[in-house]
């Protein structure tokens, strides 16, 4: 079962005199990213939290918000930074002179700016950081739910563009077992029509054309692109992290069907050849949503 990277979760629990709330985000990206914010009670706690979440999430960019309340109601006490706010009205004071302002300092000039405050709280217990672990992994399989749910989406899809692929190969061995007979014809027909006495050749000039039409021939592409199919089959059930194998099979997929346009004989061909390669390219578009 592959996992898509876009999902949202979320927890809350009670327990040690505060209600704690935690919210996880993902979206796409080619690594595993996770941003925190979280309240001064828990920053001494910071690399425990990350770790959390790297134990659980592969890739992805991974948003993790944790707010802590008082059970009593209202956010954790706040109290003034003494040394910041004397700094700050002499910044103010400074202003006021050298630009002669006569408005006078008062406290909604300093309840804008919220870093003149800390929060003040005891240190977390460890019973109430095991609160705080048993919430954030409770978010992440709440994450894991919506990616899961997703990812199933996205699997299906990309097992039916796999069998109009697969359909298409069909199409072309059938048109390149044609092609190839149909191309030496023409090249034997073109020969006779320079060459003046193609009877006196006629054994090396045979050679010569099935050789060259022999070029037109796609099958071992075709084949390949069929291993492909395979392989990613087998990867849209795998329980490993499939996003990268996906998407470099893609890469596969596209190089063979380019082949098959240019060693194409017949435009019937190389317009299946396109068809797969936009196949291919909307595959590739979902397989970056992938973990």
């Amino acid at each position: 079962m592959i996992f898509s990277m876009t999902g949202f979760g979320r927890a809350s629990a009670t327990g040690e005199g505060y209600v704690i709330d935690c919210e996880l985000k993902s979206f796409n990206n080619k690594f595993l990213d996770v941003s925190l914010r979280i309240p001064s009670l828990l920053q001494n706690r910071e690399y425990d939290i990350r770790e959390l979440v790297r134990g659980s999430v592969r890739r992805g960019k991974v948003y993790l918000n944790i707010q802590m309340k008082s059970e009593k109601g209202g956010a954790l006490q706040l109290a003034p930074d003494a040394g910041a706010i004397d700094a700050f009205i002499s910044g103010l004071k400074k202003i006021k002179k050298d630009h002669k302002l006569k408005d006078k300092i008062s406290l909604s000039h300093l309840l804008v700016f919220r870093d003149l405050f800390t929060a003040q709280a005891a240190e977390l217990s460890e019973e109430g950081f095991e609160i705080v672990k048993k919430v954030v992994n409770e978010a992440i399989e709440n994450l894991y739910a919506m990616r899961k749910a997703e990812g199933k989406q996205l699997s299906e899809d990309i097992a039916g563009r796999l069998n109009i692929i697969e359909q298409i190969i069909g199409e072309v061995e059938t048109l390149t077992k044609a092609g190839v007979d149909e191309q030496f014809e023409k090249l034997k027909q073109r020969a006779k029509e320079l060459i003046e006495n193609a009877t006196q050749f006629s054994e090396r000039l045979e050679l010569e054309l099935a050789l060259l039409a022999d070029r037109s021939d796609v099958t071992e592409e075709c084949v390949r692109i069929k291993s492909h199919i395979k392989y990613m089959r087998e990867s849209l059930q795998s329980t490993e992290e499939s996003g990268k194998r996906l998407n470099f099979l893609c890469q596969e997929l596209n190089r063979e069907a380019n082949t098959i346009s240019s060693k194409s004989a017949t435009a019937e061909i190389t317009f299946a050849a396109v068809k797969i390669k936009e196949e291919v390219e909307r595959i590739r578009e979902q397989v970056q949503n992938l973990e």
